[in-house]
Formats: C-alpha cells, structure tokens, sequence
C-alpha cells in the first residue's frame, strides 16, 4: 500500500472589499432638508458567488446641521466586514441652501378716512 498526507496548509484571508456610496447631490433646498435619507452603501471583494465572498451594505450616519439660513448636511458610513475588517466611507457633505425670502402680506387700507378719525387711526 502507498499512502501520503494529510497535508496541511493556510488559507490567506479573501481580499478586502472595495465600498461603492451613492451619488449625492451638491445642494437641497431647506424644504426639502429634513425629510433627506441617504441611501446605504454597499460593499464587495469581487469574489461573487464563492466560499471568498464578501459583500453587504452599509447604512448611513446623517447629522443635520442647518436651519432657514443653510447649513450642511453630513454623511459618513462605517462599519465591518465578515472578518472584522474596518470599512468605511466619508465624510459627504451636502450643502443645504437659505430659505427663500419671505413675502409681506400687507393689511387692506381704506382708500380714505374722515378727518376726525385720522388722530385715532392705527394700521
């Protein structure tokens, strides 16, 4: 009989995966600042359907930062992979623009008022 092994050897950790963040634009309106969400991220080695896969996403840390004067909005990602790896992401800012000008609303004014009423007229 022949006989040989068993053999024995390491296995390298699967590559690091590569984080791909979506697109945010440059500004948003003050209108439209408090109910943003940014998407999550995701992230993959590229190893697709194999023992080495990794890959997920990554949910978003928003911190608003504005009221009708502007401001900016702040997103960052963080996390870990299945090996305990660090991934992260950020920071994005997104720049949150001034309130529009408000308008004047004026009060309805007689076209004209009596004489003896004038000295007592308020607006």
């Amino acid at each position: 009989p022949l006989s040989a092994g068993p053999y024995e050897f390491d296995v390298e950790q699967a590559p690091e995966a590569d984080i791909t963040v979506p697109e945010f634009p440059e500004g948003i309106a003050c209108a439209d600042a408090a109910g943003y969400e940014a998407a999550d991220a995701t992230y993959s080695n590229g190893l697709e359907q194999t023992a080495c896969e990794i890959s997920g996403s990554i949910t978003a840390t928003v911190e608003k930062d504005y009221d009708a004067c502007g401001g900016t909005i702040t997103i960052s990602y963080s996390g870990q992979d299945e090996c305990g790896r660090p991934l992260s992401a950020g920071p994005y800012t997104i720049d949150v623009d001034v309130a529009p000008e408000a308008d004047i609303t004026v009060p309805e004014f007689p076209d004209s008022i009596a004489c003896a009423d004038a000295a007592g007229y308020e607006a």
